[in-house]
Order: C-alpha cells, then structure tokens, then sequence
C-alpha cells in the first residue's frame, strides 16, 4: 500500500498503521515479540501481515484495501488530539496534590446474604425477560409453548450455576439415579425433562430484531441489562484497572478467540474495567469490528483502548476521579492526554515505539547496554577495595 501510494501521496510522514484483528480461532493482539517488544513489523505473524490494513499519515490522510485517492489541497482534514500533542518532559517524580476521596460505602450490603446480592444483579426484571423471550422464540420455531415461568427460569439458572463446581459428564447424569452421578438438590429442583426443554428453548434477545452486524446481538439485551446493574451497584473507588480478560469457551462461535500464551487460551476476550478488589464495573466482549464502537475514540487512542474511554463515559459518577491503571497494550501518550483533561489520574507501562523522539528516555537496548557496564563496574570498584 505505501509503495503504491508514493506518486500520489507525495513526502507525507507516515504516522501510524493499523492492522484489523484476525477473525474467529486466531490470534488478536499477541506477536512472536516479548511484551515489551510487540507492535514492530519483524514480531508480526503471517496472519497479521495478511489482515486488512490502513495507514494514516501526518496530515491525517488515510488509505486502505481501496483504491488511493489524490490529497485536495483545499479540502485538508482536521488534526487530531495526535497530531497536537506537545510535551515538555521532566526528570523526578510525579506529586499528587488530589485531596483523599473518601472510604467506600458498603454499608447498603452488610445485611445481605449472598443469594440476596446475586438477586441483585440477576434481578427480576433479567429473569421476566428471560422468560417472556424463551417462550417467543418457541413460537418463532413453530413449536408449542413451553408456558416457561419466572420461577422455573430461577432453578434453571440455579441448576446451570451448580454444574460450574459440581461437574459431571452431562447435564442429564445429575438425575442419575447411580450413587456416584445423582444429585438430590437437583432432581428435587426441576425435572430432567423439563431442564431440557427449558435448555432447547432459552433465548436472551428476539430473533426478529437482531442485528446482524452485532456478532453478540443474540446475547446483546442481557449482556446491556447485566451492564446496567453492574454500573448501578458500584461503589466509588479510587483505583481502578482495565485489561482484557478470557471467559473459557471451546464450542462454535464467530467471537471464539484464540491467543497463545494465556491460562485460558480459547474462549472470549473481554475488556475489564474492575475495581482494585475485582469488581466488575463495565466490560466489551470483543468482536472484531464492533457495530457499536466510537469511531473517533479508535481513531484517537487506538481499537484497544477505544472501550475503555467508552466505558469511562458511562459512570454513573463523573464528578470522581479515579486511578487507572492498565499494561502496554493500552497505554499510549494520547490516552494518558485525554484522561488527564478529564481530572483522572492513569499508570501504564509503555511500549518503546509509542514513545515520540523527543520523549529523553533511552532506549531498552542502550539501558541494557548500561546496566551490564553498571553492574561490571560495580563488581570491579568490589573486587579493588577486597
């Protein structure tokens, strides 16, 4: 693409590439590099080098997979928050003057029993849905109602939560009536047949109204419903943290992921946003290209990081300001700009190529170079005054 662009383009700087994620199975954001050395072209693999791909230059032109186009002089686009970054750097330590925030209050859950706060988050609203969409779909399949019920949605659910710690081959061996497989507490719930006609029939969404663009739009409703109780329940903290995280998942699925190197290695990739003591506060299963992304925020701060400014937008407290603190995936110079306008405070390591050349630091190779004399020197001064 740069080769065929040169004629058109002219003396242009290219400032950035993107490269599209790998589809369903491959491999997202990892590289053949170490952490701290991921992101250069010689550590891509092959799938990265073929996925699609744009370039963005200085002036902030692009161009993709489709055909280049021949800059107007009198039609230049408008900078962005990269092109205007300044810096003035400085050597010591960073002061906060922020005044203490205030201890968390959790005096609303003292009182509660653990079934009393999951029924907080799986609340009755989540539960009638489940029901009255279970039972539509039965009727978009031509099949006969299965008269499903709120209460009967609650054992289910009950019933699927217990088979996560009491595993068995399969879902029908719980109404075994063999002394290693049965299951008193669910035999005595529901019904074997019944739970399986429940399984055949649950649905999170309507079936007339997805989305098709929206790999998720089958999940999307209870995932939205599950996002507000997480954002209504939560308890300002001063620290918080956002990373990305694998929900196990080794069935079918255009969202399955991939990636070498993690405990969990197949599954879902979520973006975090969770307190210091792991509270879920929001999250964004990854799909790719996502339907309800920002554009300008990915444009901005990049196709990773994009999730976590939107989900900063969705606190229900904007008047405090929080720590965040995230790795190199994340960390770039326009977000850390963008977070510290809005009052928060962010901690991230960074990668070598996203730091700007008038950034003073020096690079990994010479301090390396420069513990290696360091330590040699010091062993020597050690070895004179023996």
């Amino acid at each position: 693409m740069l080769e065929d662009s040169d004629e058109e383009i002219g003396n242009v700087g290219v400032r950035e590439i993107y490269i599209s994620p790998p589809e369903v199975t491959e491999l997202t954001d990892e590289d053949s590099g170490e952490e701290d050395e991921g992101g250069f072209v010689d550590n891509l693999n092959r799938k990265q080098l073929l996925a699609p791909a744009e370039v963005v230059f200085e002036n902030n032109y692009r161009i993709s997979e489709a055909p280049v186009h021949p800059i107007e002089n009198d039609k230049q686009p408008t900078l962005s928050i990269k092109a205007n970054l300044k810096f003035d750097w400085m050597d010591g330590d960073i002061i906060d003057n922020k005044p203490e925030p205030a201890a968390p209050n959790y005096t609303q859950f003292c009182n509660k029993s653990v079934v009393d706060i999951f029924e907080m988050f799986l609340d009755d609203d989540i539960i009638n849905f489940l029901a009255e969409e279970s039972n539509k779909y039965a009727g978009f399949i031509n099949c006969p109602s299965p008269n499903i019920t709120e209460d009967e949605i609650r054992c289910f659910v009950a019933i699927l939560y217990l088979t996560g710690y009491v595993v068995l081959p399969g879902k029908r061996f719980y109404w075994d009536t063999g002394a290693d497989m049965h299951n008193k507490l669910v035999s005595d719930t529901m019904r074997r047949d019944r739970f399986i006609q429940i399984m055949r029939f649950i649905h999170c969404a309507d079936n007339t109204q997805l989305d098709k663009k929206d790999k998720m739009a089958k999940l999307r409703p209870f995932i939205q419903k599950l996002k507000k109780n997480f954002l209504n329940y939560f308890v300002p903290t001063q620290n918080l943290d956002y990373d990305e995280a694998m929900v196990k998942y080794y069935g079918r699925h255009p969202c399955k992921q991939y990636i070498k190197g993690k405990p969990i290695r197949f599954g879902y990739k979520v973006w975090s946003l969770n307190t210091d003591f792991g509270y879920l506060v929001n999250f964004d299963i990854y799909q790719g290209s996502n339907p309800n992304k920002n554009d300008s925020y990915n444009f901005e701060f990049g196709a990773c990081a994009a999730p976590l400014v939107k989900m900063i937008d969705e606190l229900p407290n904007q008047t405090f300001r929080h720590n965040i603190y995230f790795d190199n995936l994340f960390t770039g110079l326009p977000l850390l700009y963008h977070l510290k306008e809005r009052g928060y405070g962010a901690t991230g390591t960074i990668r070598e190529n996203r730091l700007p050349k008038t950034c003073p630091i020096i690079d990994k190779k010479s301090a390396k170079k420069w513990k290696e004399e360091h330590m040699f020197r010091k062993c020597v001064e050690k070895l004179a005054f023996q």
